[in-house]
Parts: structure tokens; C-alpha cells; sequence
């Protein structure tokens, strides 16, 4: 059997191990984390270490660590009251109370049977769904009960599989009502015992401050300790931070079960003033985290699905902060290195840490974001367009970068879409949001979408037809996306249509000009078509439509509207109408009529009576004289991009902003 030549020697044995070092750098990140090892030289004492935040398990399988997987045990519940739990949980998962005193008082028969067992309850697998429910439905004074009940069983019950849904609908009530105490607390006797919901998040912090790294990086706990931090720093659990508490999919799963929560259980911002007594416990983490990491733990930890929304909350915590700061420790050297280049790109084509790279393209500094764009986007733009998680990236590039890179970027982007697929439709709808609320480059991204729509066909309603890959004969029978996820592109293709009108005066023209050159029976059938009338009703209630094409979209639903009002999707363009047809009261009382001669119809149907109510048609069949005066439709709606709040810079900046 012939051997492999090879050269003899150090300096060659040296280049040997150079080259195989150079290959295997960027999977290195891939591997499997071991956090917290002890770099001193007690190699026990570090795996110890690594077991007990995360480790792999005994069998290898990536499962976590012994310490992990012991649950806290608090007894079991009898046969007879799993029945109960289970039945009183399906009662409140659908309700059927007539009035708020009927629900309140089941609820406190429920709490009544669950006197003295509650950590029973918690840790059971049915037992907890119901007390989740309970406690985000539970008033401030018996949050206070529970808080007591969990007092010094916080940590175990953080790490439980199932306990730590309620302490994170805990901690969510607590963040709701810390604006709302004034009131409860002017109440309160002079000799009455009160615990301020200040107080309460302060204990849970201290009673998890020794293993609080254990519990952050916990599979069930770790959902509980970002709450925690959010509360800390005064950002809301909900709305734009729901990915850094929850996956998804959980936050699927978990809106599928029907969880119902009060004005307070998922506040949508933070508290308006964050109380400074809060400022030494987010220090405390900070340092504490900042001291246990080393770049290469860290950069392990990245791409860890259960550590790296931690290290996400820690990004916009420290912020610019020389002596603790998590980019400085991801990022040691000034000058970016092979290895340096191969990190960003193991991050770019990783879920958990393409996330991650935008979340440091949102927060780092103006310097940074600056060498990170011409060190490796520029350099390796061919290839990064390719990675699934381009257009998130490109989104929160264009959204920071000066004027002159951003139409730089955007510039060098647009040729390389060469279809509409689904990754190029992502990216497109990033780049329409980003370029429309920074107004750059709009005209070249319309530009390309209609060459890329176009194609051969110069028809006049080619250009709808193209952008959302159907014909006028499978109109009707197009897969509805919404229902079933098998299929997503036609909802994303409806969606890029809807933000193209109203983009630029060229393509709202063209689409506006294309819908009207479809024949009566197109029109209809987009209508009553489950995605495409939202396209209809975005076009109907375009503030920049001439009379003239108003008359020519109403013109294809006269003699229709009535039918239309009693059906899911088509009821929503008779809406629509209401506003397009403003100051032409021929063709409202045109519609009115319709809706009048179909009374019975559009009455017996859940739509039509939205409908009905919206045109005031009460009005108009009792006092036809005086309707148009009642029924004048409201402003088209303006459809502004959500404000974007930049993550705060740093701890002081977080306090100074939010202080009594």
C-alpha cells in the first residue's frame, strides 16, 4: 500500500498544523460550548464548572448537565385534585363567565383549594399551566401571596421545568404594576404589612445572586433570569424584546394554548420610572458575568440557542463600558485578524448567531459598526448575500450606516437580485423599510423590482400579476399561506406589493394602473381572495390616487358591494371603500343602497354586521337625510414605521433617563 509523502522536519510538521488550524477555525466556533473552565490549570474544578452551568451530559448527548436535570421535588398532587386542577385550567382556557365577578369568584374558589400546596401545584405538569393562568389574572395582593409562598425557593423553582412558568408570570405581573403602586400604597393602613413590588424584584435578584450565572445559563431558567434583567433595566418582556424571553416557537406555542393576559401581565414598554435602587443589581450581573468570561467562551456561548439572548440583554447593558463590556471581550484586538473574520462569518451563517450579529449591528457603537461593514461586508459581499440571514443583516446596516454607505450598500445589493424567491423577497422587504424611513435610494430599489416584474410581458396588468406570480385563471385557487405554512411565498409576495404602494410615486402608479386594467371578474376575485384583499384594500385607501383612478376602482365593485359585505375577505374592502369614495357621495350612496336592498343577509353574518356598523347604515335606512352628514369615513390611515428605541449605551444612561 503506497504511503503519503511528506516533508520532514519542525518547520514543516509546523506549516502541517498551520494549514489544519486554518481549516477547522470557523467550525471551532460550531462546537460544543464548555463555559466556565478553569483556564488556571484545575482542569477538574473547570469541568466541574461546565457541568453545572451547561454541561454535556454524562452520555454525551448535549442534554444538560447533572446539576441541571435535578428537579426541585416538593410532593404530589392525589388523583382527586389533579382532576380538579385539570378541569378548573380548561374553564379558564376557554372561558365562559358571563360577568368579571362570576370569573373572579371561580378564581378564588381555585386559589382556595390551592392553599398551602402552591409549590405542589407549581412544579406539576398540569398544576402549573393553571397557576400560570391564575397568577396572570391575580390581583396585586395575591401576587404578594404567592411571592411569599415562593420566598426561598426561588432558585429551584427558576430551574424547574415547569415551575419556572410561574415565576416568569410572576415577574411579569411585578414589571406591569410598578408604575401602579402609588394608589395601593395610600390605601394602606399604618399598621398593615406591605410589600412594594421595588422590594419584590430585589429579593427574587438576591435570592438568585449566588448561581445567578447558573440559573441565566439554565435551559428553564434562563427564560426567567431575562425577564429579570428586562425589569432591572426597565425594558418591557413584550413587543420588540419577546425574542430575547422567548423562541418562536414558544411564543407560538404558548399563544395557541389561549394564555389570557390582563392590561399589566406583557406590558409593552417599561416602567416610566425605574427605580434607582435597581441600578446596584444590574451592575452586580454585569460584573459578575463580564469577570467569569474569556473571548473564547464567549464566542462558544454565541452561538448557544440558551446563551445567546443572554449575552444579547448584556450587549445593550454595557454598552459602551471600558472596563466590562461584552464586545470588547467577544473582540479583544483593535485590528480584526483572520480569526476575527472567521467568527463574524461562523455568526453570519449560524441561527442563534446571525441573530446575535444583528443585535451588535443595532447597539455597538458608530466606530465599530464602521470597521465591521468594510472589514467583512465589502470584503465579502458576494458571499454573505447568499447566507438566510442577509436581509436581517442588511436591514440593520442600512438602518445605522451614514447616508453615503447605506446608498453604497444598497447599491451594490440590487444587481445581485436576480429573481423574486423567497430569500431575495426578504431582503427586498428589508430594504423597502429601512430606505423608506431613512428616505435614500428608493427610486433604485423601485427601479429593479419592476425590471424584475416586468419580464416579457408588457401587458398592462403584467406588473401585479408578475410581482405576485399568478394568472387571472389560478387567481381563485392560489394555496392561502395563512392558514397553512407550507407555502409562504404568496403572502410575502402580497406583502411586497402592499409596501410598494405609497413607496414612490413610479410604483404606486404601475400597480395602481395594472389593478385597474383587470377585468371585473379579476377584481372580484382578488377581493374575496384571503391575502390579496389586503392588496385591494392597500390600493383603495392609497392617499395618492387621482379622482380618476377612484372612480375606476369603485367602478369594478358597483353593483357588488352588497354581496361582498357579508364575506370574511370582501367585507373588508367594502370597508375600504368607505374611505375611498370620500367627497363622492354618488357612488357612497350607491353603496349604501346595495348595502340597504341586502339588509337581511348582511345582518345574519358576523361580517356584514361589522360592515352595517361601520357605514352607519342605521342612520341611513332612518334617516336617509341626515346620513352623509353622520357617515363621513375617517382619514386614510398613515402607516408610519415604528419608532425605533436604540438599546440604552450604558447603565448610567439607563438610570438618568428613567429617575424619580
Amino acid at each position: 500500500m503506497p504511503k503519503e509523502t511528506k516533508k520532514r522536519g519542525r518547520r514543516a510538521v509546523k506549516a502541517r498544523q498551520d494549514e489544519e488550524a486554518a481549516r477547522q477555525t470557523e467550525e471551532a466556533y460550531k462546537s460544543g460550548p464548555a463555559f466556565f473552565e478553569d483556564t488556571t490549570g484545575d482542569a477538574a474544578a473547570g469541568a466541574d464548572a461546565a457541568e453545572t452551568a451547561y454541561g454535556d451530559g454524562a452520555d454525551g448527548t448535549g442534554e444538560p448537565g447533572a446539576a441541571a436535570r435535578q428537579q426541585a421535588f416538593y410532593g404530589l398532587l392525589d388523583p382527586t385534585q389533579l382532576d380538579y386542577f385539570r378541569q378548573a385550567d380548561q374553564q379558564l382556557a376557554v372561558p365562559a363567565f358571563e360577568t368579571d365577578e362570576e370569573k373572579d369568584q371561580f378564581c378564588n374558589a381555585v386559589w382556595a383549594e390551592m392553599d398551602r400546596i402552591e409549590l405542589k401545584v407549581a412544579t406539576d405538569q398540569a398544576g402549573s399551566k393553571l397557576l400560570e393562568r391564575l397568577i396572570t389574572l391575580a390581583p396585586s395582593s395575591r401576587l404578594r401571596t404567592v411571592f411569599g409562598t415562593f420566598s426561598g425557593h426561588y432558585e429551584p423553582l427558576f430551574r424547574h421545568r415547569y415551575a419556572s412558568h410561574c415565576c416568569e408570570a410572576l415577574l411579569r405581573r411585578i414589571q406591569g404594576l410598578l408604575d401602579y403602586e402609588d394608589a395601593e400604597l395610600a390605601a394602606v393602613g399604618p399598621d398593615e404589612a406591605y410589600v412594594s413590588m421595588e422590594n419584590m424584584v430585589l429579593f427574587i435578584y438576591n435570592e438568585l445572586k449566588p448561581n445567578i450565572l447558573d440559573v441565566a445559563f439554565d435551559p428553564y431558567g434562563t427564560h426567567g433570569v431575562r425577564i429579570l434583567l428586562l425589569t432591572l433595566t426597565g425594558q418591557a418582556a413584550a413587543g420588540a424584546n419577546s425574542s430575547l424571553v422567548r423562541s418562536k416557537r414558544s411564543q407560538k406555542t404558548r399563544k395557541n394554548e389561549l394564555f389570557e393576559e390582563t392590561a399589566f401581565s406583557a406590558p409593552t414598554a417599561g416602567p416610566a420610572n425605574l427605580p434607582e435602587s435597581f441600578r446596584e443589581p444590574v451592575e452586580s450581573f454585569v460584573k459578575t458575568a463580564c469577570k467569569a468570561l474569556d473571548s473564547e467562551q464567549a464566542r462558544h456561548m454565541v452561538f448557544d440557542p440558551v446563551c445567546s439572548p443572554v449575552l444579547q440583554l448584556l450587549l445593550g447593558i454595557t454598552g459602551k463600558k471600558k472596563k466590562y463590556n461584552v464586545l470588547r471581550i467577544l473582540f479583544p484586538d483593535a485590528d480584526w485578524t483572520s480569526s476575527t473574520l472567521s467568527f463574524v462569518n461562523a455568526m453570519a451563517t449560524d441561527p442563534a448567531g446571525s441573530r446575535f450579529l444583528e443585535r451588535i449591528l443595532e447597539t455597538c457603537d458608530s466606530s465599530f459598526l464602521d470597521q465591521t461593514y468594510r472589514e467583512y461586508f465589502v470584503a465579502r459581499l458576494d458571499d454573505v448575500y447568499k447566507y438566510l440571514s442577509f436581509p436581517f443583516l442588511v436591514g440593520a446596516l442600512v438602518a445605522r450606516l451614514d447616508t453615503a454607505a447605506a446608498d453604497g450598500l444598497v447599491a451594490g445589493v440590487l444587481p445581485k437580485i436576480r429573481d423574486l424567491g423567497q430569500t431575495n423577497l426578504d431582503l427586498l422587504a428589508a430594504l423597502i423599510a429601512q430606505t423608506a424611513e431613512r428616505d435614500l435610494a428608493r427610486d433604485g430599489v423601485t427601479d429593479r423590482i419592476l425590471e424584475l416584474a416586468a419580464g416579457e410581458d408588457s401587458a398592462a396588468d403584467s406588473v401585479l400579476f408578475q410581482l405576485l406570480d399568478v394568472t387571472a385563471d389560478s387567481l381563485g385557487s392560489v394555496h392561502d399561506g395563512i392558514k397553512n405554512k407550507i407555502n409562504p411565498i404568496p403572502v410575502k409576495r402580497a406583502l411586497l406589493v402592499q409596501s410598494l404602494v405609497g413607496y414612490t410615486p413610479a410604483a404606486t402608479e404601475r400597480i395602481v394602473e395594472s389593478f385597474i386594467a383587470l377585468p371585473v371578474e379579476a377584481m372580484l376575485k382578488f377581493a374575496r381572495h384571503t391575502i390579496y384583499s389586503h392588496v385591494v384594500e392597500k390600493i383603495m385607501t392609497c392617499d395618492s390616487l387621482t379622482t380618476l383612478q377612484k372612480r375606476r376602482v369603485l367602478n369594478g365593485y358597483v353593483g357588488h358591494f352588497g354581496e361582498l359585505a357579508s364575506e370574511p375577505s370582501g367585507s373588508r374592502v367594502v370597508d375600504a371603500a368607505a374611505v375611498l369614495s370620500a367627497g363622492m357621495n354618488h357612488y357612497r350612496e350607491k353603496i349604501a343602497g346595495e348595502l340597504a336592498e341586502r339588509r337581511a343577509d348582511i345582518q345574519n353574518s358576523l361580517y356584514g354586521r361589522k360592515v352595517w356598523k361601520n357605514w352607519k347604515m342605521d342612520i341611513y335606512v332612518n334617516r336617509p337625510g341626515r346620513w352623509n352628514s353622520f357617515a363621513k369615513p375617517a382619514a386614510a390611515p398613515v402607516r408610519q414605521a415604528p419608532e425605533k428605541k436604540r438599546q440604552p449605551d450604558a447603565i448610567d444612561e439607563i438610570f438618568s433617563k428613567r429617575r424619580k
